[in-house]
């Protein structure tokens, strides 16, 4: 099975489109990235959609290019039975999330100022973690 996600990629302040090819093999998730103007072809892989996507960013985030996706908000980590799909929760410090915050990872992202790094995301997810310790369910 093959998904097609037309994305734009964001490289010295400047947005060019990105194609990126989501395709799921027997035991793997190969991601296929594609910026015809910034001359960048390349494929990843690893088990889970998410892992896959932080895969291609670590590759393209030290060439200073830097996806315009829900998976590259800061605020985004997959969870539970999300783990292996295109969805991830959008969490807020202090508040448990409900399945109303779920967010495709592949879906595109306008607001600059939510992307964050796949380091500045673990943080953020790790500071999450502690905010809701103690919250009810």
């Amino acid at each position: 099975m093959e998904h097609i996600y037309i994305i734009g990629s964001l490289f010295n302040g400047k947005e060019s489109e990105s194609k990126l090819m989501i395709t799921y093999l027997k035991e793997s998730t190969l991601i296929h990235y594609e910026n015809e103007s910034l001359n960048i072809f390349t494929s990843v892989e690893d088990f889970w959609p998410f892992r896959t996507l932080r895969k291609l960013r670590e590759e393209l985030e030290p060439e200073g290019v830097f996806l315009l996706c829900k998976g590259n908000r800061k605020d985004v980590w997959p969870s539970g039975g999300f783990i292996g799909g295109e969805q991830a929760y959008q969490f807020q410090i202090g508040k448990r999330v409900h399945f109303s915050d779920l967010v495709g990872i592949f879906d595109a992202e306008h607001d600059y100022t939510t992307l964050g790094t796949v380091v500045e995301q673990r943080a953020m997810f790790n500071l999450w973690l502690e905010s809701i310790k103690g919250l009810p369910y």
